[in-house]
């Protein structure tokens, strides 16, 4: 009896199934969400770790057996609903190239260059790599400069700078915050797809560690990244006569870099550096968590939520969030892009992705893919617009 591929094969259907399912919060989502993850995002990991238990089946000769056949029969069981998670993540390229027309106007291509627009066209096809290898995500053609101080702080005032070797910088850039609750996460985990893609087109990207709670708080986290991009400004600058800074981040990541954008330039929030420009020109949120601040014995009055700021100071935003996420409902950002359509006059990209759980930035997958392509097509708008002397109303 085939104990052993029974076993494995219970386990690989179990798996799937749980990332096939909309899970609730709980503690049972959030205790399995580990496991799920990366079969929702990597499907291909477990075509091969059951194709070759199945093999050493057959070389064992139980193909005959009962046990055996039920094991073939969950098989195909599993393999069939993993074939509708990895359709599923197939349908986000679709999902957000709707997105984008819904939010910057059917006829938002005709804003974009030739060079912009020829990119543009190709997109939206998964790649070999991202389904066999998507841990890969580096290029050769951009260079990481690690652990640059931008801060007072030696331990998480500390940036690592993305560029492109061959290409002077020409005033385009991109600052990312990362995740982790406020309490955890570090700026080279999440969104790299994003940060070497953008690099490898000419843009300097800046992924910024912060203080975390709770030697820190709400105050510190929020000065820190307005050093960041405060930071970038100054660099930006340097790189051309027209500077473009956009903003980037996930889960906690995303409540931070709103703030920022909907606080620009508040000097009471940037001290020792009162007069230093910390406007964004874009921003870009992935699976954001938008509530208040929920840092047990928090007494700071200031408003810790994106939903409690007037949105009217918001630039063009890019929203993308997975419906099955555990961690940050999709009501929480539903809520947040209703919030800023109904008080901004700068477009909103809303992205729902399909089967999407949280933290689906941390391989180059193919729905991480597709989320990229619909990124950096909406940044390339924006640099066009702006370009072009359509200003974002402010």
């Amino acid at each position: 009896m085939p104990f052993g591929y029974l076993t494995t094969v219970t386990i690989g259907g179990v798996l799937v199934l749980l990332g096939l399912v909309s899970t609730r919060r709980g503690v049972l989502p959030r205790m399995t969400y580990v496991p799920t993850m990366p079969v929702n995002e990597y499907p291909f990991i477990v075509v091969v770790w059951l194709g070759a238990s199945t093999v050493l089946m057959i070389q064992e000769g139980y193909t005959a057996t009962a046990g055996g056949m039920s094991g073939l029969v969950e098989l195909i069981a599993t393999l069939t609903a993993l074939a509708i998670v990895f359709a599923r993540s197939l349908r986000t390229g679709p999902v957000v190239s709707t997105a984008l027309d819904r939010g910057l106007g059917a006829d938002w291509h005709n804003e974009l260059t030739d060079a912009t627009l020829a990119r543009s066209g190709a997109r939206w096809t998964p790649s070999l790599r991202s389904i066999v290898v998507p841990w890969l995500v580096g290029t050769r053609r951009v260079r990481v400069v690690r652990n640059i101080r931008y801060g007072p702080d030696p331990r998480f005032n500390v940036l690592d700078l993305y560029h492109n070797r061959a290409a002077p910088p020409d005033g385009r850039a991109l600052v990312y915050f990362h995740g982790g609750g406020y309490h955890s996460g570090r700026k080279s985990r999440e969104a790299r797809a994003l940060l070497y893609r953008l690099a490898s087109e000419g843009w300097v990207c800046v992924s910024a560690n912060y203080r975390l709670r709770p030697g820190a708080g709400f105050r510190d986290h929020l000065t820190d990244a307005k050093r960041v991009l405060a930071w970038t400004r100054e660099l930006s600058a340097e790189g051309g006569s027209t500077s473009f800074v956009a903003g980037a981040a996930s889960s906690a990541g995303a409540h931070l870099v709103s703030i920022c954008a909907l606080s620009a330039n508040d000097e009471t929030l940037q001290p020792g550096f009162p007069g230093a420009d910390t406007t964004l020109d874009a921003v870009i949120c992935l699976y954001g968590y938008y509530g208040d601040y929920y840092a047990p014995g928090s007494r700071d009055r200031l408003a810790s939520s994106p939903l409690a700021w007037d949105a009217a100071p918001a630039p063009p935003v890019f929203v993308a969030h997975g419906d099955h996420d555990t961690f940050t409902p999709v009501a929480n950002a539903r809520r947040f892009v209703s919030h800023l359509r109904e008080g901004s006059r700068n477009p909103t990209v809303y992205a729902e992705l399909p089967g999407a759980q949280h933290a689906f930035d941390v391989f180059r997958s193919v729905r991480f893919d597709a989320v990229v392509d619909g990124a950096v097509a909406f940044l390339d708008w924006a640099v066009q617009r702006q370009g072009g002397g359509d200003s974002f109303a402010r």
